[in-house]
């Protein structure tokens, strides 16, 4: 269905360079990346606080998002949030699962996810599939170049396949809007815009306007996860972009991030990533600068 590129490609995933410029922009890349799966490959599964749009090239691969499975297959859109449990690999009557991704947030991004239906629905078959795919593959070429220029077309791109998607969807959206409990929704769009608060189960369950026996039922009905366990998640995945962005004390973060004990903060950090914050930026760090020496010498 889409032409290959020449040569064809590898495995590849590409950070674009962090700069504070990026702020001023309403979407930002945050990573970007084409891989070929194959059957024995493990499940992707790692929880991350970002959205990420996948496009299927060839092949097939299977797509779990919270309670929803879905077969993918060329020309299919997955659009999912990565605070969620959810899965994606090679299914197994399939030589490989060849397709392009990336990760994205910024203004509106995780609003549009739910509006659009790709809560209960995650994957939709996409009308303009090869315009996505070119699209798609420019971002990796722009996440490719450590020009500072290059983030505000970035910023276009990104748009561009925002609203690709929207179309394809749109005719559709008002049969799958977003069911879930608002009062949640509500409550996890009220932590985001005050993450440094010294927020508990407790309040939580104040805030919302329900019992804590409530709040972990409907909240666990709604995301799939307890409420504490989804708050140190999006603390430490809000804390790991923290520390790829700049060069803040690790105190200063954990703050940022609603950790008053540093040690508190830096316990969790490895239980949810196997590193220290220190040895996590330093670990990103070469990785990053090994990314940019490779894309160098091809």
């Amino acid at each position: 269905m889409f032409p290959e590129l020449s040569p064809p490609m590898n495995d590849e995933i590409y950070f674009p360079v962090a700069r504070a410029e990026a702020a001023f922009f309403a979407y930002r890349l945050l990573v970007a990346g084409s891989r070929r799966a194959r059957p024995a490959d493990p499940a992707i599964t790692t929880l991350f606080h970002e959205q990420c749009l996948i496009l299927t090239l060839s092949g097939r691969g299977i797509v779990d998002a919270g309670r929803t499975r879905s077969v993918v297959t060329a020309g299919d859109v997955a659009w999912i949030d990565t605070a969620r449990p959810y899965a994606h690999h090679c299914h197994g009557e399939s030589d490989i699962w060849h397709y392009l991704w990336i990760s994205i947030d910024g203004t509106g991004i995780a609003d549009l996810h739910g509006w659009l239906g790709f809560r209960e629905a995650p994957v939709i078959a996409c009308g303009e599939a090869a315009e996505l795919a070119d699209q798609m593959r420019e971002i990796l070429r722009l996440a490719r170049m450590p020009d500072r220029h290059v983030l505000g077309t970035l910023n276009v791109a990104v748009a561009h396949v925002l609203s690709v998607i929207a179309r394809s969807r749109l005719t559709l959206a008002e049969k799958t809007l977003s069911r879930g409990d608002q009062a949640m929704e509500a409550l996890v769009a009220q932590v985001r815009r005050d993450i440094a608060a010294d927020w508990s189960v407790p309040r939580m369950a104040l805030s919302a306007g329900v019992s804590c026996s409530q709040l972990h039922r409907r909240f666990l009905k709604t995301f799939d996860q307890s409420p504490a366990r989804w708050l140190r998640q999006e603390r430490i995945n809000l804390a790991r972009r923290y520390l790829l962005s700049g060069f803040e004390k690790i105190s200063t973060i954990a703050s940022r991030c609603g950790y008053d004990d540093p040690f508190h903060f830096s316990r969790d950090f490895r239980v949810l990533t196997g590193l220290s914050p220190t040895d996590y930026r330093k670990s990103q760090a070469d990785g990053a600068s090994a990314d940019r020496g490779s894309s160098a010498e091809t």
